[in-house]
Formats: structure tokens, sequence, C-alpha cells
């Protein structure tokens, strides 16, 4: 699982725990508030003070949630078009939900800047349809990388792929500017790699 952490008003922040499993571990249900307090400073020391008894009290009370997915084919029919979200909601457990609307943003603004230089022979509806070729194979890729389309070819398992991942691991720490040895995580936040070439280097490994 994992812990997203949004800065709020007033000093306050927005936080977001994360499971694989179906349903909550037992080790959130049956937690106590403190029990919870404590290992979550213990965990994320930056935190500091940062957490309260009384949000660690209003989280356990509070009824587990699936995020919303939107998957689309195709992202435009005739004049009208989707991006971000409306397009491809992923559930956000990657923190790039902000960074792939902004893509479609870039692509569909470019699709329409090459029609307004045809002039009189502009088609706004063909634009829309190339902003789409170009963007869902990217929102599709996005999908299968945060676990929302079960891609077996992602997800094999096995010793070989362990010790990959572990030599991978390894790598990274020795050659850490390397983007051979980057983990799917630093190549989706800190490179300019698309969701496609990213999805493919998995399926490799």
């Amino acid at each position: 699982g994992g812990l997203f952490i949004i800065p709020a008003k007033g000093g306050k922040m927005c936080a977001l725990v994360n499971w694989k499993e179906a349903t909550p571990p037992a080790s959130v249900l049956e937690a106590s508030p403190e029990a919870m307090l404590h290992g979550l400073h213990a965990r994320f020391p930056q935190l500091e003070n940062g957490l309260e008894l009384e949000a660690i009290r209003a989280f356990l009370d509070g009824r587990d949630t699936r995020p919303s997915v939107v998957r689309c084919s195709k992202y435009a029919s005739g004049r009208v078009a989707l991006l971000g979200d409306a397009a491809h909601s992923t559930g956000g457990t990657l923190g790039q939900g902000a960074n792939s609307a902004l893509e479609d943003a870039a692509a569909l603004a470019d699709a329409l800047i090459d029609e307004v230089e045809k002039g009189s022979d502009a088609d706004y509806t063909d634009a829309l349809h190339r902003y789409s070729s170009v963007r869902e194979p990217e929102g599709s890729a996005l999908a299968e990388l945060v676990g929302v389309r079960k891609a077996s070819d992602v997800r094999r398992g096995g010793v070989g792929r362990i010790a990959k991942s572990v030599g991978r691991f390894f790598l990274s720490r020795i050659r850490p500017n390397d983007p051979k040895y980057f983990s799917m995580q630093t190549r989706m936040s800190q490179t300019t790699d698309s969701f496609v070439s990213i999805l493919e280097k998995e399926r490799l490994d």
C-alpha cells in the first residue's frame, strides 16, 4: 500500500491510504487509533506532529472506497473531445492524473493549431480524431501500469521477475543517474518517457 499526502489550507493536510487487497487488511481494521498513530509516526517521521489522534479516529470510522475508474476506447466523437480524468481516470495511485491531463491538453492544442493554419480547409473533427489517436494509447498504457487493467504480461510473477527487480534495485543505487536502472515509478515521475514505452519495458522485464 501507500500513503499520499496533499497540503491543505490552514496548515492542514489531506491524506489517502491505499492497499492492494479488495478489503482493508486486518492490521488496519483491528488497529486502535493510538496504535495506528504510533505506526504512522514510526513509518513516516517527517510528518512530525502533522497527524492528530482525532484524524486517525475519523479515518478508522470511515468507509473504505474504491477509486473511480474511467476507460475510453477513443477520446473524440464528432466535434466533442474528452481529456484528463474524463478520458482516463486511474485513481491517482501514481500521481499521474494531472501530468497526463496536461499532456492531453498539449496534444489537443497541437491538433487544433494545425487545423487553424489550414484556413478555410480546416476540419476540426479530423483534428479531434488525430488527438484521440495520439493520446488513447497513452491512457491505456497508464491504466495497465497502475493495475486498473489486469495485464498478465505486466503482472507475470516468478523467481526470475523477482530476481530482476532486486538486481535493478541495487544497480539503481550504484548508478542512480542511469535510466536503464530506473524503477517504473521513477521513470513515470522523473523522465519524459511515454507511458507506452514504460509499459513495454515492464513487459520485457
